[in-house]
């Protein structure tokens, strides 16, 4: 199956994994994520497990909480350092889809 969709798309499911994180996140703040997508009932879904809290995690690791709660106010700085944060975890993020087997 994945050698199909690598042949019909040019891209490995973990590739187009990494393009969709980028859409689908795309214009969107850590809070609205986690708010969103890591309820406790979905804790354990592959995107919140592997792209929401790696991201989350490493957003708080390079602010501290009054750098946060400051940056709150600043929707443009709040997703653009969402967005940092994702792309700091996208190699842990294909880790861990691989480690969940959705690889080609």
């Amino acid at each position: 199956m994945g050698a199909i969709y690598y042949f019909w798309s040019g891209k490995t499911v973990v590739e187009s994994a990494d393009l969709g994180v980028e859409t689908l996140f795309q214009n969107t703040t850590i809070t609205e994520l986690m708010a969103k997508h890591c309820p406790p009932a979905q804790l354990e879904s592959l995107r919140c497990r592997c792209a929401i809290v790696p991201a989350y995690h490493d957003f708080q690791s390079r602010f501290r909480p009054e750098q946060i709660s400051l940056m709150q106010g600043n929707r443009t700085r709040m997703i653009a350092e969402t967005a940092k944060s994702l792309s700091n975890i996208r190699g842990e993020m294909g880790k861990c889809l691989e480690k969940k087997r959705i690889k080609p």
